[in-house]
């Protein structure tokens, strides 16, 4: 009985499969009003780059300094408990560079004029 392998994927193509991901979601943030309908609805990050970070360990490695680089944190009792529950898992908490505090009405569109949201880096 023989068993089937998995095939290897080199590093510089799992990389560039990122990469892709990861330019995406950014080039889609660009247009105001689809980064307005993604804070209504609190995406964040790219729903593609969390899926391919769960399908294995190496991707899970590779995704991971991308995805959690900058945390967003907003007033709301959630998002205070994830900030936390992120912070003390050991597999993430490394990878956070920056947090940005956010408080804004998810009733009300955005002022251009307002002052920027607090943040700071690690």
């Amino acid at each position: 009985m023989s068993t089937k392998r998995i095939p290897y994927l080199p590093s510089d193509i799992i990389h560039a499969i990122v990469d892709i991901l990861a330019l995406k979601f950014d080039l889609e943030n660009l247009d105001s009003y689809k980064r307005h309908e993604r804070r209504l609805g609190r995406e964040y990050y790219s729903k593609d780059l969390l899926s391919l970070r769960a399908s294995c360990r190496e991707f899970c490695w590779i995704v991971s300094p991308r995805v959690f680089r900058t945390l967003r944190l907003t007033h709301t009792l959630k998002s205070i408990a994830g900030f936390v529950q992120i912070m003390k898992s050991p597999r993430v908490n490394h990878c956070v560079q920056s947090v940005k505090y956010q408080y804004w009405n998810p009733g009300k569109t955005i002022n251009p004029f307002a002052p920027p949201p607090f943040s700071f880096r690690f």
